[in-house]
């Protein structure tokens, strides 16, 4: 998850958004 660590802001949005419905089914 380095993108999630990382400080660009805009590419981790982007990928939460892409795997929204995925992070949803995920036990956090």
């Amino acid at each position: 998850f380095t993108v999630l660590m990382g400080d660009q802001v805009d590419l981790r949005r982007d990928f939460i958004m892409e795997h929204a419905a995925e992070v949803e089914n995920l036990d956090v």
